[in-house]
């Protein structure tokens, strides 16, 4: 996990067939799995049942569990994505990438992020703005 001051590379990064789990079925969370998955990705989206209006708008070729998550849903992932903004669960999803060894993006925490989605977290500090 870098600081939010570290230099980092940019880079490229094939997503095709790997297993990636978002924990948030908010709007942001259905906009990346449907990015993910647009590059060929396999995507399972886990969000609260509060999300699902969102979701049955939003519907994509990605597995939808309207649950919280709990600790044991990024095991297989290759690369996980948390959009929520509670930061007791950013925490626990941070604590379990790195005990599977799956990249983690966290929508709007490049501290607790392994890498960065440019035009994600631009949208996601835009809206964080608005809602101030």
């Amino acid at each position: 996990m870098a600081d939010d001051d570290a230099p980092r590379l940019p880079v490229t990064l094939r997503v095709s067939d790997r297993r990636v789990v978002v924990v948030g079925g908010d709007f942001y969370g259905l906009k990346i799995a449907r990015l993910f998955t647009d590059f060929g990705a396999i995507v399972r989206v886990i969000g609260g049942a509060d999300a699902q209006p969102a979701y049955s708008s939003a519907a994509g070729p990605f597995e939808f569990e309207p649950r919280g998550y709990v600790r044991g849903d990024l095991v297989g992932a290759d690369i996980a994505v948390c959009t929520a903004n509670e930061a007791e669960l950013r925490n626990a999803v941070r604590a379990e990438a790195d005990s599977t060894g799956c990249l983690l993006y966290v929508s709007g925490a490049p501290h607790l992020s392994d890498f960065i989605i440019d035009a994600y977290d631009s949208e996601a500090k835009q809206a964080e703005g608005e809602s101030s």
